[in-house]
């Protein structure tokens, strides 16, 4: 079932102005920041991309800080062989005080070219596990997202390559115990036959289903919803009027749910949306954000316990900033943020870590561009905590 996609545009005014509390750029040769975890203790976790220089050699950094942006620990995952690349997609703050962290190797088999990894609350690892398709022949997978249910389980979500007729893409969920492994894991086909689908993100329910997003070039966005087992209960896909639009994670509102949605390329114009839907996924309506100024796109967002929401990617032509935006419960936008230096930042995730909204908004970045020219620091992990404006 398809239904449009009601959007009304709204201008948000833009802000020179830096209100960060600090920033910082970790030292790694290279590396970018994927993921945070959203914890509103005032805590915070990254999951980055980290690498060697010269060694061809790929892992996945995590890093603990405390509210007043201090690291307690920091942990790196390299899985084994030269080339290997282990590169985090998503990272999740679970009950018992630990992570949860999915990534790719970017090589090996259908079978074991996802990973999941698992930390305690001291950083110490209580679950590496590589595991893939469930669909026999078919080529890599990656995973993109991971989430907890209520009894601790983590579902991953994924795409997976197939080689039948002709390459396509197809999705992928698994609902992993960190004690156990894989539990379940369910093959998603696209509805068109050679369509690339893409996956979203979760929005854990009670009982133990869920809802998932998911977009395709020819059919568009959808929401769906699963039960415990992994079973469809329903899904509705939306006409986005021919725009190549992707859906990132749903959350609850008031009368349903709010998907947010990002536009596929960096441009001028319509760059960001929303669309509420009531609880079974049918539209209600929904807004766009523009950006007018310069090219800029969206890669992240978080949600305050109030249904506020911030957005946060990257802005700009030849010098790239770091952006924010904020939208009130209604989804209404606020105010937008610019954030840089001399250098070049590229924003990947924001977060939430308390509930005065202070954010922390991170990707990568660079001391100078000038330096980044004469051969001197490459670009590291680099993030901003704000106050909450």
């Amino acid at each position: 079932m398809r239904n449009p996609l009601i959007l009304t545009s709204l201008l948000l005014p833009w802000s020179v102005s830096a209100q960060n509390t600090f920033h910082r750029v970790e030292d790694t040769d290279f590396g970018q920041i994927r993921a945070f975890s959203q914890e509103l203790n005032g805590k915070f976790a990254y999951a980055a991309r980290w690498e060697e220089f010269g060694t061809n050699l790929y892992g996945t950094q995590v890093s603990e800080f405390d509210q007043a942006g201090n690291m307690q620990w920091a942990y790196l995952y390299r899985s084994p062989g030269a080339g290997s690349l282990a590169l985090p997609n998503d990272i999740v703050a679970h009950s018992s005080g630990g992570y949860a962290v999915v990534g790719e190797t970017g090589g090996g088999t259908s079978a074991d070219s996802s990973w999941i990894w698992v930390l305690d609350a001291l950083g110490d690892t209580v679950r590496v596990q590589a595991f893939g398709s469930p669909l026999p022949g078919s080529l890599g997978t990656n995973a993109l997202r991971v989430a907890e249910l209520a009894n601790g389980d983590l579902l991953v979500g994924g795409e997976i390559d197939v080689l039948d007729t002709a390459l396509h893409q197809d999705l992928y969920i698994a609902r992993i115990s960190a004690s156990t492994g894989v539990v379940w894991n369910k093959h998603i086909a696209s509805q068109t036959v050679g369509d690339f689908a893409r996956f979203g993100d979760f929005l854990p329910l009670s009982g133990g289903s869920f809802l998932f997003t998911a977009q395709s070039t020819t059919d568009g966005c959808m929401l769906a919803m699963m039960d415990d087992n992994g079973d469809l209960v329903w899904a509705n896909a939306y006409d986005t009027n021919s725009e190549d639009l992707r859906a990132m994670a749903p959350f609850s509102v008031p009368n349903g749910y709010r998907i947010p949605l990002r536009a596929a390329f960096p441009g001028v114009g319509p760059t960001f949306f929303t669309l509420d839907t009531d609880p079974n996924g049918f539209s209600l309506g929904g807004h766009s954000y523009r950006i007018t100024t310069a090219p800029g796109s969206i890669e992240a967002v978080a949600v305050l316990s109030d249904k506020s929401f911030v957005a946060g990617g990257t802005y700009g032509n030849a010098v790239q900033d770091m952006i924010m935006l904020r939208g009130d419960p209604q989804g209404i936008g606020t105010w937008a943020r610019r954030y840089g230096s001399a250098g070049q930042e590229v924003g990947t995730s924001v977060t939430v870590i308390n509930q005065k909204g202070n954010y922390v908004l991170g990707g990568a970045g660079e001391l100078s561009s000038l330096q980044q020219l004469q051969g001197g620091i490459p670009y590291q992990p680099y993030w901003v905590q704000t106050d909450g404006d």
